[in-house]
């Protein structure tokens, strides 16, 4: 289960930062309603949180860089 929600965040970064920002509904609600904010400074700090969230939880579960790594060589 661990793995599987560390990968869930990584493939929320990668549709993030290709504009994808439909995996969060309230996103292109919230740009659709208020012209004022910037996509792309949305996607930046959207991108950049899930960077340091997918850290930090690597982090607490150290068992996580070592699944990662399986069958690499």
């Amino acid at each position: 289960i661990m793995f599987s929600f560390h990968l869930n965040i990584y493939f929320y970064m990668s549709w993030v930062a290709n504009g994808k920002l439909e995996v969060f509904p309230i996103l292109p609600e919230l740009l659709d309603v208020n012209a004022t904010i910037d996509t792309k400074e949305t996607q930046k700090v959207t991108t950049n949180h899930l960077k340091k969230l997918h850290s930090k939880f690597e982090s607490y579960f150290q068992f996580l860089k070592s699944e990662r790594d399986v069958g690499k060589s």
